[in-house]
């Protein structure tokens, strides 16, 4: 297998994983919950890593199809998803709109794009010195 096809492959397996994360998210957060046996007091972790991990791979798989910065559209989709998927939860049993769990989903998604902009320019900067 060539370089390009092999990058190439990983793009397209990337962006798939991407989209079956996304869809997964999407169903867990939208189905009506049963009545708890332990009383939870915040699910904010759960939102936190949940839109952390979706804004993490949205930010790979755009690096990978040629974005050479993409923090902002990472950070613009992650929060509006947020928003939207808050919004969509109000006529779900079991389910509410909350503010405070938007603001865990937009926390997760700014420290997973941070994260991803510094692991991005140790990398291109790593690759520019071995070109030297």
């Amino acid at each position: 297998m060539t370089r390009t096809t092999y990058l190439k492959w990983l793009k397209r397996a990337f962006w798939a994983a991407t989209g079956f994360y996304w869809v997964g998210l999407f169903i867990l957060t939208h189905t009506p919950l049963p009545p708890p046996l332990v009383i939870v007091k915040s699910d904010k972790t759960a939102h936190f890593w949940g839109h952390g991990l979706l804004a993490a791979a949205v930010f790979t798989s755009l690096r990978l199809a040629g974005r050479r910065d993409p923090m902002l559209l990472t950070l613009v989709i992650g929060l509006l998803y947020g928003a939207m998927d808050e919004w969509l939860q109000i006529p779900i049993p079991g389910r509410s709109c909350e503010l405070i769990d938007w603001f865990a989903d937009a926390a997760g998604v700014a420290v997973a794009v941070c994260l991803g902009a510094l692991i991005t320019r140790w990398h291109d900067r790593r690759a520019e010195r071995a070109s030297w």
